[in-house]
């Protein structure tokens, strides 16, 4: 998503520079892009961090000092290499997405 947010300021900001949908690297095309984008909207909205921040004396929150408690990373990944594939054919290309290449 940063990479295709920063080709896209690229060229919204250079009036000698054009982006053809056709030409993009699959990486900042659109439909990855969407894709990349609803992803984090399904993790918000299914799996928010419910992690408490208390209140301030004045009312308000900082999350300064809160504790959050993290995944296992490598567990998460070994997860979805394990089931990523699963029910597609031999013929499937799996190199058209690798969630170990958007770290």
């Amino acid at each position: 998503m940063r990479q295709a947010y920063w080709s896209l300021i690229s060229v919204a900001t250079s009036p000698d520079e054009t982006l053809l949908e056709q030409s993009m690297d699959d990486m900042i095309a659109p439909r990855h892009f969407s894709h990349c984008t609803d992803i984090l909207r399904q993790s918000l909205m299914c799996r928010p961090d419910l992690t408490v921040e208390t209140l301030t004396p004045e009312g308000g929150v900082t999350g300064f000092g809160t504790e959050h408690e993290c995944q296992d990373w490598d567990q998460l990944m070994s997860w979805m290499a394990r089931w990523e594939s699963y029910g597609q054919t031999q013929a499937y290309n799996r190199s058209e997405h690798d969630h170990h290449r958007h770290q």
